[in-house]
């Protein structure tokens, strides 16, 4: 797939030089390799469903600038993968939980070296309800005329009026958050999700409360726990075990207890999520080390906390702090057994074996 993606880029460029039908001889050829997959059928089905809707042109581009500007701040001039794009002019406007951002920007490929300027509108409802278009800007007038009838509709709250306004403007070359590109699509939705999941959490935790000590009863006299409540167990403590993991430090006893729990309920545990919670708590507070080597007292505490956190039963990956702990075991180290700090050195022995690496 991701060498017919490679294909496809081809025929998006040829096809904007030349005007043949590249794509469907393209499609021809791809129809006669049949795939693995029966879902699949052959290429050209691959090609249409997976690769067509997943190409990026100029206006692709401007409406996930557009989209992004709505959740972080981006500079005026900045870079897009391998886009610059050069801010000409931007408004943000809020009402409640709605937001609009209106702007105009210079998209130029540092590949083709294709630019363009393009005027964008975009209005987020609140959670991933969200409707932008985006144009190639005709005259300054025309972007100055659309922001004024466009916000004038936002400010009054006219919902149906601004998004029938946007389509109108942008000549039907509208998007939603699934014209993000996946990694910020991912980003954004995790942010959205946020708060509904605290509140799910919130409810869980308080069931299971109230029917902890059932739990427990159930568990001693060896009765089997009820699916829905085994369920309601297993949200609960693992929200209750993410919250611990994420705390400035580990508190051991707390764990080991909600691991309990989770056990007396027969609940199985988030591994990856709690894994990852984990790592990046470790990763986080071996900064202070790694931007200070020379300090016993921060080697200690990392040795402390990676000891701590491979006594959890959850299959830690360590790869990042191997890599930090090697460039210190190569630059640092041979420093320090020269000068004679034994005690840094031995701290650092015992921290390289932790992590499996060979002195």
């Amino acid at each position: 797939m991701q060498v017919i993606q490679y294909a496809g880029r081809v025929v998006q460029l040829a096809q904007e030089f030349f005007d043949d039908s590249i794509e469907q001889r393209f499609l021809d050829k791809l129809a006669l390799a049949k795939s693995n997959v029966p879902e699949h059928r052959d290429g050209a089905n691959i090609y249409v469903k997976l690769v067509k809707p997943a190409m990026v042109d100029l206006l692709k581009l401007g409406a996930h600038y557009a989209i992004t500007s709505l959740f972080e701040q981006i500079p005026e001039n900045a870079r897009v993968y391998s886009y610059e794009v050069d801010s000409k002019d931007y408004r943000l406007k809020r009402s409640g939980k709605m937001r609009l951002a209106l702007g105009k920007a210079r998209f130029n490929s540092r590949i083709t070296q294709e630019s363009e300027m393009l005027m964008f509108g975009v209005v987020h409802f609140g959670d991933h309800n969200l409707h932008g278009g985006v144009s190639v800007l005709s005259t300054d007038e025309a972007y100055r005329d659309l922001s004024k009838v466009v916000r004038d509709a936002f400010i009054r709250s006219d919902v149906p009026d601004t998004i029938h306004l946007i389509d109108q403007s942008f000549g039907g070359h509208t998007y939603s958050l699934k014209n993000l590109f996946r990694d910020e699509q991912r980003k954004f939705l995790n942010e959205i999700l946020k708060p509904a999941l605290r509140g799910i959490e919130s409810a869980y935790r308080q069931l299971y409360d109230n029917y902890a000590p059932l739990l427990r009863f159930m568990h001693d006299c060896r009765i089997p726990v009820p699916y829905v409540m085994k369920i309601t167990a297993e949200i609960a403590l693992n929200g209750m075990l993410r919250r611990a993991l994420e705390s400035g430090e580990l508190n051991l006893e707390l764990i080991q207890s909600l691991l309990e729990d989770m056990r007396t309920a027969d609940g199985a545990l988030d591994e990856t999520s709690l894994e990852m919670t984990l790592r990046r708590h470790l990763e986080r507070n071996a900064q202070h080390f790694f931007q200070n080597p020379l300090e016993l007292d921060q080697l200690r505490r990392l040795k402390e906390q990676v000891a701590s956190a491979k006594s959890l039963p959850l299959p830690l990956v360590l790869w990042s702090l191997q890599n930090l702990c090697y460039d210190i075991l190569e630059k640092v180290y041979p420093e320090m057994l020269e000068k004679g700090e034994k005690e840094w050195t031995a701290e650092f022995c015992e921290l390289a074996e932790l992590l499996s690496l060979k002195i």
